[in-house]
């Protein structure tokens, strides 16, 4: 036989094994990590208040199945994803928050997920709906958004806007007092927008952005954030 025919040969029973293989996994789950069942969390948890506001951030999220115990909180201002990896569980969740009454939501199934199932199919959303405890006071908490320490550099890292999140009850005052203390001489602000504005220096350093509630300044938020240096004398441009 020719070694032209026997290649043939080959490449027709690997194309015959891939066809049987596609009728118990589709062919994007063999080759990526869909079929290993990794990567998904089988309980996504929505949390808001009464009037339809997020409410996770400042929320402590606590899933049990059994002995097993998981705790989640301040991960994003609706969602919060847990049980990761963990489908075909029951579990009860217990979420909390101050000057909110805590809920709980029992016997929760999540899915069991497996090969070839889109991740919608292996998660259950379970909505909670926060009510204010008696006594609430109107002005409750402030956050600043996005919740991680950025870094600020030259090109498109160059600027970087804070949001800031903030539970109040309607016609409380949310006015902010900014504030930044560090190495300031690394960015400007703009208090109107919320913008550092990145500086070129020699050395690296950092600053910390403070929000504070204008009518109640024992509420604030602080993140820090990373500025890069550009030292004279390295492979990198110094700075101009």
């Amino acid at each position: 036989m020719s070694s032209e025919k026997i290649l043939q040969r080959i490449a027709a029973g690997l194309a015959i094994g891939i066809v049987v293989l596609a009728t118990a996994c589709d062919v994007s789950s063999i080759f990526g990590s869909d079929c290993a069942d990794v990567g998904y969390a089988a309980v996504t948890v929505t949390v808001r208040d009464q009037l339809g506001h997020g409410q996770a951030l400042g929320a402590t999220v606590t899933l049990q199945d059994g002995s097993y115990t998981e705790t989640h909180s301040d991960q994003d201002t609706l969602l919060v994803y847990g049980a990761m990896e963990r489908g075909g569980r029951t579990y009860d969740i217990h979420v909390t928050k101050p000057f909110y009454n805590e809920v709980w939501v029992r016997g929760v199934r999540a899915p069991r997920g497996g090969c070839g199932q889109p991740i919608s199919a292996r998660t259950i959303a379970v909505p909670v709906v926060l009510s204010l405890a008696p006594n609430a006071p109107p002005l409750r908490s402030i956050f600043l958004m996005p919740n991680y320490s950025p870094i600020l550099d030259r090109g498109p890292s160059s600027t970087f806007t804070f949001a800031t999140i903030i539970d109040a009850s309607p016609g409380a005052s949310r006015a902010v007092l900014w504030s930044v203390t560090g190495d300031t001489a690394s960015a400007s602000f703009d208090p109107a927008t919320g913008t550092l504005t990145y500086r070129c220096r020699p050395s690296s350093g950092s600053l910390d952005v403070t929000a504070t509630l204008a009518a109640l300044p024992s509420l604030t938020a602080t993140q820090t954030v990373r500025v890069q240096g550009h030292p004279v004398g390295t492979g990198d441009p110094p700075c101009s």
